[in-house]
């Protein structure tokens, strides 16, 4: 297939049929599992639950898109950017580890709750004993990896690869929290800056995500197949798609 005949969308689409035909993972022997086996097995539960939810988001922003919502997907493109820099990094730093830092933000989080709760918003006796029963399974020997909880320490890991990827996920942020840029798009300053012309419809996007999602994607796949232990499986699948992707370049 040329680059003439060879289109972003169709690389999508054609991630989406390697991901929908992905057979499961090896089997493993039910036994006395140790905390190790039982939290690898849960990896790449974990990772395939990401997977998922990223292809599906990027199905989502296409549909967006479609329908004239670009701008507003921003949090749908935020979010594809942190899964798929997360299914990297938790390729390369181990299954039992990334699990563990799950573990121990699921830890923090829930202390927020518990902390609002002792601020006036009241929990009753048995969510407050269930939330301290998933605090509990927070390994304290794992605490030294906490600063993996921010998604900027993880980027550090790999600035090659995350850095170009972390701007945009910025740039998403603010478009995604009330902020001033959240609201640019559906207003223009006159010249000499005294009156305001309000707008329905946001300006025109310049935004690339017909690029971006499936570069996410695909990049989500590649640590999905090393986490799950499938690189044989795959590998034919990404090393020809990242071929087109190459091919295809990104037109102005």
């Amino acid at each position: 297939m040329g680059k003439d005949e060879d289109s972003w969308r169709r690389v999508f689409d054609d991630l989406v049929k390697l991901i929908e035909a992905a057979p499961p993972p090896p089997h493993r022997l039910v036994g006395d599992w140790t905390r190790k086996d039982q939290t690898e097995a849960h990896a790449i539960a974990v990772a395939w639950g990401w997977l998922i939810r990223l292809k599906r988001t990027g199905e989502a922003i296409f549909e967006l898109e479609k329908s004239g919502y670009g701008t507003e997907a921003a949090p749908l493109v935020r979010s594809t950017i942190e899964h798929a820099i997360r299914l990297s990094w938790a390729a390369d730093l181990g299954r039992q580890q990334f699990v563990e830092i799950l573990i121990r933000m699921r830890r923090w989080s829930l202390q927020k709750i518990l902390d609002a709760a002792n601020a006036g918003w009241p929990l009753t006796e048995d969510q407050i004993e269930q939330i301290r029963d998933l605090q509990d399974e927070a390994g304290e020997e794992f605490k030294g990896l906490d600063k993996f909880m921010q998604l900027a320490a993880v980027v550090a890991e790999n600035l090659e690869l995350f850095s170009g990827l972390y701007q945009i996920w910025l740039s998403e942020t603010q478009e995604s929290h009330p902020s001033l840029q959240s609201s640019a798009n559906y207003r223009e300053q006159s010249e000499d800056c005294l009156t305001w012309a309000l707008h329905r419809e946001p300006k025109p996007s310049r935004r690339r995500n017909d690029v971006l999602v499936p570069s996410l994607v695909w990049m989500g796949l590649h640590g999905y197949a090393r986490i799950a232990g499938m690189e044989a499986h795959f590998a034919e699948g990404i090393e020809g798609i990242g071929a087109r992707m190459e091919v295809l370049g990104v037109s102005p």
